[in-house]
Parts: structure tokens; C-alpha cells; sequence
């Protein structure tokens, strides 16, 4: 039986991976930005997802999922009868893949064994990907992927056409590398008590995470937005917070906590007086150069919120943006508006395009991602790390709309769904037999 379980484990690694290769790939075709690259994407997906269905028991529906597919299917076949979806056909595709995606993750974690190595995986795109973009912003700037950027210039952006969308996108790379090196600190109890040295050994033993940490932060960091940056570090707050959680929990806290955050502290800000010199005035010119930029957005957002009062209960449809302006105000604020396809603003945006039925959608799925996340039985950290990433994608999305480019959609739905499951009865029991074997061998 345990080797049956195991050999399951072991197959299920497949579609995680393969899940994570089309990541991989839809970050390399300028996020998937367009509407040829999000079909391929999504039909990739969809292709996996189907296929591990057909494979693996436990890539099932639940009970739960019924009133998400009904609600979905209404919203659709609104938009459809509305004439709203033609050529938009890739958003809503989009939309299930990243629900295949996210569930493709969840069964990926079934096991504390399969969800490490699953990690360990992202760790290592992760620094590949970082590593990456770091070089080619010194190497080739103003270029993505070896052609000239139309816009965000001297601001690192990675292989996306928005600096924006780089920042949300390195934010939850970050926090996913932050809480894999914590996570592995926690693991020694001893570490709590005797922080100051085990702990910075525990650091430096995980080259491959801590490397991809810091190219991931310094990315971060050379994007200037100053919204991302910020919910980035948001995010790293709550990772860290749920870390101290922890160690509470564990009643093992050390005396040696007070040097080790002091000296944790004097790193950071030494990192970001380094990036901020590396940006070559960049990050300042970006700090000190906030109030015009918000003028903008606020114009963004009242015309926005009149274009979508006209259709106040399903809105326009998804990517829809020339009949949602048509009976507004403000022409050349509107005209911006189609032309950048965005609005700045993640609720305004989904209220334009989904109406009151779509915004409240969303905000309950974030409500219910939220609660899965606080009942599930991962650890601590793992549960912080899901709220950290709630927190910069509704933080950044008050002046940028990153979830609407399908690289960083779909990573944020595979990693929620990595760290917000429950193991099941065979995850558990594997897990039990490996820990009674590694007792035994220590």
C-alpha cells in the first residue's frame, strides 16, 4: 500500500511540473499579453489539467466548486447572448485555466514531501527567471526580450511590457523565496534558542533560495513602482509575521532573537541603499515624482467609474473596453483608457467589466481563498504566505491591475493553491511512515 501511495506521489509530480513549465513559458511571451499567446497558455493548461483528471483520483470537484461554476456559467452566457464576449473569448478562458491551475496546485500539495519538492522546483525558476531579467536590464536596456521598450523606459521590466506588472510579478516570487528559507528555519526547534548562530547557518546552507531572494528583491527594487514595491514589502510583513507566529507557538524563542533581527535589519537596509544606488536615481526620481502620477490615476478612476455605472449588474464584458467608454465622459481621458486597456485599478476595473455581479464574485473568491487558507493544515508560514499574497495583489491593485496579464494570473493561482490545501488521508499516512523512518535513522 505505501509504495502504491508513493508511486502516485511521485506521478502526480508530473502535471505540477508541467504546470510550472507553461509558466514558465507564458512569462517568456511578454506574459502572454496577447490574445494568440493567452489561447496557447490557456489551451496548455486546460490540456494538463484534463489529462490529470483523467489520471489521478484526487484531482476531483468537490461540493464547493458547484456554486463557482454556476455563477460563472451565468456570468458567460450573459455576456455571450450581450454580443460582449466576441474577440474576448481568451479572457474567460483564462479564467478556468487559472481555476485548473489552482486546483492543479492543491493536489500538488497533498503531501509535505511532494509540496517541498514542488517548491524546490520554484526556487530554482525563480532564480533562473531573476537572474535573468537582472542581467538583461544592464546588459540590454530598455529592451524586452531584444526589442525596444514602448514605454516604462530605464525601469527594470523583465520579459513584460509593464515595469508594473514586473514588480507584482518579482513581489510574489519574493514572498514565496522568504517563506521557503523561514519555513526551513523553523524546521530545527534548537534554532529558536540559539538563533544568532544556527540561524544565519540555516540561511546560507539554501544558496539556490537565498540567491533567488535577492536577485528576486533587487528586480523588485529596479522596477520603480513605487505601488509594488510597497505591497511587496507589505507582503513580506505578513510572511514574517506568521513566522514569528510560529516560533510563539513553539514556545522555544531564544535570547538570541534581539541580535539576530538587528543584524537581519542592518542587511536590508544595506540591500536597498545598494539598489538604490545601482538604479542610477531611477527609484529617487520615482519616489519624489508621486503627485502627478496621482492625478492621473484619480482621472483614470472617475472615468472609469462612469463608464461603468452604465452597466451597473454584469458591466461591459471582459476586455471590452471600446463599448464601455462610449457613453462616458471625458474623451481624452477615455481614449488613454482603451489604449493602455486598463484602468489602474483592480476593483474598478472588474466593476467595469463585470459589473456588481463580477466585483462581489471576486471578492468572494478572495473571502474564500482566504478561509481555506486559515483552516487548512499547513504550517504556519505557509498560511501567512497566502495572506502575503492576497495583500500585494489587493494593496497593488488600489493603482495597478497586474492580474489581468496571464504569467502573473496563473502563478498566483498555483501557488494558492500549493500552500492553501489539506492532506489527505494518504498524504498523511506517507507522511507519517517517512517521519517514523527518519526518526529511526537519526
Amino acid at each position: 500500500m505505501s509504495n502504491e501511495i508513493s508511486g502516485q506521489s511521485g506521478r502526480f509530480q508530473i502535471p505540477a511540473i508541467g504546470s510550472l513549465l507553461v509558466l514558465a513559458a507564458s512569462a517568456l511571451m511578454f506574459g502572454g499579453d496577447n490574445t494568440s499567446s493567452s489561447l496557447l497558455v490557456s489551451f496548455c493548461v486546460l490540456l494538463i489539467f484534463a489529462v490529470s483528471m483523467l489520471r489521478h483520483p484526487a484531482l476531483k470537484l468537490e461540493p464547493w466548486h458547484l456554486p463557482i461554476i454556476f455563477g460563472f456559467s451565468v456570468f458567460s452566457i450573459y455576456h455571450f447572448f450581450a454580443g460582449n464576449m466576441a474577440d474576448a473569448e481568451h479572457e474567460y478562458l483564462m479564467l478556468i485555466a487559472a481555476a485548473g491551475v489552482f486546483w492543479i496546485g492543491r493536489t500538488a500539495a497533498k503531501s509535505k514531501r511532494r509540496f517541498f519538492k514542488v517548491a524546490r522546483y520554484i526556487a530554482v525558476y525563480a532564480l533562473l527567471y531573476s537572474g535573468a531579467a537582472f542581467f538583461q536590464h544592464f546588459l540590454m536596456p530598455d529592451t524586452v526580450l531584444g526589442l525596444e521598450k514602448p514605454y516604462h523606459h530605464l525601469r527594470l521590466t523583465g520579459s513584460f511590457l509593464s515595469a508594473n506588472t514586473a514588480a507584482s510579478y518579482f513581489a510574489i516570487l519574493s514572498l514565496f523565496l522568504f517563506a521557503r528559507i523561514l519555513q526551513n528555519l523553523s524546521k530545527s526547534s534548537r534554532y529558536y534558542q540559539d538563533v544568532q548562530g544556527s540561524g544565519f547557518r540555516t540561511v546560507l546552507v539554501q544558496p539556490v533560495t537565498l540567491s533567488a531572494l535577492i536577485f528576486a528583491l533587487t528586480c523588485l527594487f529596479l522596477t520603480g513602482s513605487r505601488a509594488g514595491i510597497a505591497s511587496g514589502v507589505a507582503g513580506l510583513s505578513v510572511v514574517f509575521a506568521g513566522y514569528l507566529i510560529a516560533g510563539i507557538k513553539s514556545q522555544q524563542m531564544g535570547s538570541g532573537w534581539g541580535k539576530f533581527l538587528i543584524v537581519s535589519g542592518l542587511m536590508a537596509v544595506g540591500m536597498m541603499l545598494f539598489v538604490w544606488i545601482l538604479s542610477g536615481g531611477v527609484v529617487q526620481s520615482r519616489v519624489f515624482d508621486f503627485e502627478t502620477d496621482l492625478d492621473q490615476r484619480i482621472s483614470f478612476f472617475g472615468t472609469a467609474w462612469e463608464a461603468g455605472q452604465q452597466y451597473p449588474f454584469f458591466g461591459a464584458g471582459l476586455d471590452n473596453w471600446q463599448d464601455a467608454r462610449f457613453e462616458s465622459s471625458g474623451l481624452q481621458t477615455n481614449a488613454s483608457i482603451v489604449e493602455n486597456n486598463a484602468v489602474h485599478n483592480l476593483y474598478i476595473q472588474w466593476f467595469v467589466q463585470g459589473g456588481w455581479v463580477g466585483l462581489t464574485g471576486m471578492i468572494s473568491l478572495v473571502v474564500a481563498v482566504a478561509l481555506r487558507a486559515w483552516f487548512s493544515d499547513q504550517h504556519t508560514i505557509w498560511k501567512a504566505f497566502a495572506f502575503g499574497v492576497l495583500t500585494v495583489v489587493l494593496l497593488h491593485g488600489l493603482f495597478d491591475y497586474a492580474m489581468e496579464i496571464p504569467a502573473f494570473f496563473l502563478l498566483v493561482a498555483f501557488l494558492l493553491g500549493l500552500t492553501t490545501t489539506e492532506a489527505g488521508p494518504a498524504g498523511r499516512q506517507r507522511d507519517a511512515e517517512r517521519d517514523l523512518t527518519d526518526k529511526h535513522s537519526t
